[in-house]
């Protein structure tokens, strides 16, 4: 689209139309005043949507359908870090046996490495089965898709050209005045659950 004047009238114009000298598409035209009053609907229920689905994103995220598809990480957690305390317990307990001669000074660096091996081992799972459970959360409750900047236009009534530049990719209007357009926002839950 490109904007045009003619005397006191602004009117948008079909740009494929005026680049090429009227041999790709026909002259299809429209109001200033009324492509300003659709846009500024459209992105007002639009903005509305956005945030309506992010407070139910919110509620969504207390519910126990949620908790049980962590259910498996979080057992595996539990179970990674008791093991993690026992280990550090036996540690600790491995030196006081050392000292009072009930295992020799050899058993006592063989098994101080068994454990610290093993103390490694568990540290590194327990930090990728919280990083798991972080991605999960992220990938399943992502509403930060232009929401956050999108907030501070919901009660919008002019329509500012740096939005539109935001959220619009395409306007398309065809010779029977209807309207189509492509935002450059995109479904993100589907995004997220290919």
């Amino acid at each position: 689209m490109v904007r045009k004047k003619s005397g006191k009238y602004i009117y948008y114009i079909c740009s494929t139309y005026k680049n090429s000298c009227g041999t790709h598409c026909c002259k299809n035209t429209i109001n200033h005043k009324i492509l300003n009053k659709i846009l500024l609907k459209i992105v007002q229920d639009l903005i509305s949507l956005l945030i309506y689905s992010k407070e139910n994103l919110e509620k969504y995220k207390n519910l126990s359908c949620k908790k049980k598809k962590f259910l498996p990480f979080e057992s595996s957690l539990k179970l990674n870090q008791k093991r993690l305390q026992e280990i550090l317990f036996f540690k600790k307990s491995l030196y006081e046996d050392w000292k009072c001669n009930n295992i020799s000074e050899e058993e006592y660096f063989n098994m101080k490495e068994t454990y610290k091996k093993e103390e490694e081992k568990i540290r590194s799972i327990v930090l990728n089965i919280e990083n798991q459970i972080q991605k999960e959360n992220d990938t399943l409750f992502n509403t930060n898709f232009l929401l956050d900047d999108l907030i501070k236009y919901k009660n919008i009534s002019t329509l500012y050209r740096e939005l539109l530049v935001e959220l619009v990719d395409e306007i398309i209007i065809n010779s029977k005045k209807e309207i189509k357009i492509r935002f450059k926002i995109r479904d993100e839950y589907k995004v997220n659950r290919g």
